[in-house]
């Protein structure tokens, strides 16, 4: 693993982030630049130690070990957020995969997709946002192995299918 003053993120990316949240026209100069990258590295870092102590024995980071993870480190108010930018996402991720299938002229593939289910991460509470994570199932186009606490491989990625107890 390399050490963190080894890591960078894209400059362009952390730039273009860091303008959203100061005024037109502000500039930063390279020296901050530097220390958001390294605060960014440092944040993501300790982020994701955190979640795989949540994660336990898995060697999947899952989505609720990530928000889990945030409450732990005080980061608690960030969740809601998050979670409907996840589910943006999760929708932009079918919509393209419905699109993709009908560009092939594949309706079926399209209704098999839209009966499998994947887990998403919803909080009930919102004055407690860790005490009460739990996944519920919702249909987004997504194959899932029938046996709880597996792993599946995905476009070359690992994908956790854990059970809510687990976390």
């Amino acid at each position: 693993m390399l050490p963190l003053d080894k890591l960078e993120l894209p400059r362009s990316v952390l730039v273009e982030i860091s303008k959203e949240g100061l005024p037109s026209g502000s500039i930063i100069n390279k020296e901050a630049k530097s220390a958001i990258s390294r605060a960014a590295v440092v944040f993501i870092s300790y982020l994701t130690a955190v979640a795989n102590e949540h994660a336990g024995t898995k060697k999947t980071i899952s989505t609720n070990n990530v928000l889990q993870a945030l409450s732990t480190v005080e980061f608690s108010e960030f969740i809601p957020t998050l979670e409907l930018e996840l589910m943006e996402y999760r929708r932009m991720m079918k919509e393209k995969k419905e699109s993709k299938a009908k560009s092939n002229g594949s309706t079926s593939a399209v209704e098999e997709e839209a009966g499998d289910d994947l887990e998403e991460t919803c909080i009930d509470d919102p004055t407690s946002p860790v005490a009460s994570v739990r996944k519920r199932k919702v249909s987004i186009g997504s194959e899932e192995e029938e046996e709880p606490n597996k792993n599946r491989r995905t476009n070359g990625s690992t994908q956790s299918l854990e059970s809510p107890s687990s976390a």
